[in-house]
């Protein structure tokens, strides 16, 4: 992987898009909903690459942690995309460029380069692959005969029937629930959906909130009331020792048949290890459910950036 400003001064780089239709995805690795569009960006490479389809991923930053380009490059590494992927520039140059002000978004090049079509957020797979369709004909002298496009419903393309609900949006850990004068945040009895709260000590700062003190007991925690399928934690320790942080869900511990993937079982609790900066699959329900999930810290130098949600069945995250 190179950096935009690498890739600009390459002619051989750019000289594999000419004449391609292609397909600029701006992406992070810690987002749950970029993560959940991969599979299809992966589909169709797979089908259309051979018949003129080029898929550049340009990721441009969102965390603190992922404009670390050695931190992005093991992280994107480990997910084995069979595309490129390079790094946008610490001035976010393509992101600004063409105009992106949130992610994930794709944006389609005809095979002049000119725009063909931009597309926000998850979601519109068909149309998209439609457009990938008539973009790769205008290329074509004769008629191509190209796959079919299948009935997209949900975060896994292969998945032909599964629904999806309004579930909790992302939470951005970032604004401070009240707290007491003796700089302890006291949690309420009755918690509404979809704001999160804090029990015990706390810093926050702009775009994260980090455990402050050393308990050795899972006595504070962050608390949220969700409804959805999939909870995602985006999480960091600061140094290099992994901190491990304990799971409820409506007060009881993760099951074999509730737990996210990384997400591990034992004495009766459940556990996640915060061993790196990146996203944590936290909880994995088969059904849309409404409850509470807390996360228990029993050490400082914890941080977490935000929460997000899947409203779909059948996502991995």
């Amino acid at each position: 992987m190179v950096k935009i400003t690498t890739m600009i001064q390459q002619d051989s780089e750019l000289r594999t898009l000419q004449g391609a239709v292609v397909i600029l995805f701006f992406w992070h690795y810690a987002s749950a909903e970029c993560l959940r569009m991969l599979p299809y960006l992966t589909r169709w490479h797979a089908l259309y690459s051979s018949l003129g389809l080029k898929i550049v991923g340009i990721h441009s930053p969102l965390f603190r942690f992922e404009h670390d380009a050695r931190i992005a490059n093991r992280e994107i590494a480990a997910l084995s995309l069979p595309f490129q992927t390079i790094l946008d520039d610490e001035s976010h140059h393509y992101r600004r460029e063409y105009s992106v002000l949130s992610q994930p978004y794709i944006v389609l090049l005809n095979a002049f380069g000119a725009h063909a079509g931009t597309y926000e957020g998850e979601g519109d797979y068909a149309r998209i692959e439609s457009r990938i369709h008539g973009l790769l004909q205008e290329t074509s002298r004769a008629p191509m005969h190209l796959p079919s496009i299948p009935l997209y419903r949900t975060g896994d393309p292969k998945a032909r029937h599964a629904v999806c609900y309004h579930a909790t949006p992302t939470i951005f850990l970032r604004h401070s629930p009240i707290i007491d004068a003796d700089g302890i945040y006291h949690d309420i009895r009755h918690h509404v959906l979809n704001q999160w709260h804090l029990q015990g000590q706390w810093d926050l700062a702009p775009d994260y909130i980090q455990h402050a003190r050393d308990t050795h007991t899972y006595t504070d925690y962050l608390a949220l009331r969700y409804n959805a399928f999939h909870v995602n934690i985006v999480a960091d320790r600061v140094g290099r020792k992994p901190h491990t942080v304990r799971i409820t869900l409506d007060n009881k511990p993760l099951t074999l048949q509730n737990r996210g993937n990384d997400v591990e079982l034992r004495n009766g609790h459940s556990y996640v290890t915060i061993d790196r900066p990146r996203l944590y699959n936290l909880v994995a329900n088969t059904i849309f459910h409404v409850g509470e999930l807390r996360i228990y810290v029993d050490t400082k130098d914890v941080r977490f950036y935000a929460l997000s949600f899947s409203g779909c069945a059948g996502t991995q995250v």
